[in-house]
């Protein structure tokens, strides 16, 4: 083997090394979190999505009144497609009013799984809340995007107590 292989070879093996500390360093800025605060933090979120679809199927109601004006009155002559844009929005809203429950439903069921199973430990990573089995494997079916005021609320360290 030459100099200028083993050059190459050591180059290479640095930067595999490097890829594998910077691995380890995003693995470790996921923060372990109590479990009592997860089910909290589900509601809020779960509140939150709610407050969404609400306003969403608000909208939409807004827009099927207007669609159901423009079929009444047929006497312009670009009603049709007015109608079909009235009814594009109206679609687009009941879409996003339906994805917000599915969330809301989805932070329910975490919420209540995190109150019923404090044997399952939870990570901060970034933005999202993620479960983990008693084996410290995660599961992503127990995760969920927080906002950054709930990370705030999250991470804040607790209010000193004088224990006498």
């Amino acid at each position: 083997m030459d100099d200028s292989t083993r050059e190459h070879h050591a180059t290479s093996l640095a930067t595999v090394d490097t890829s594998a500390a910077s691995v380890y360093r995003r693995a470790m800025d996921a923060r372990q979190l109590p479990s009592e605060s997860i089910a909290q933090a589900a509601t809020s979120m779960a509140s939150r999505h709610k407050s969404v679809a609400t306003i969403m199927f608000w909208l939409d109601g807004l827009f099927v009144c207007g669609a159901f004006a423009m079929a009444w009155d047929q006497s312009k002559h670009d009603w049709a497609e007015k109608l079909g844009g009235m009814l594009f929005w109206v679609a687009l809203f009941t879409f996003l009013a339906v994805r917000s429950l599915r969330k809301a439903s989805r932070a329910q069921r975490i919420g209540a799984r995190a109150s019923a199973d404090p044997s399952l430990t939870w990570y901060l990573n970034k933005k999202v809340i993620v479960g983990a089995s008693t084996t410290g494997a995660p599961l992503p079916e127990l995760s969920f995007p927080v906002t950054s005021g709930l990370i705030n609320v999250l991470t804040a360290v607790p209010q000193a107590r004088v224990v006498s």
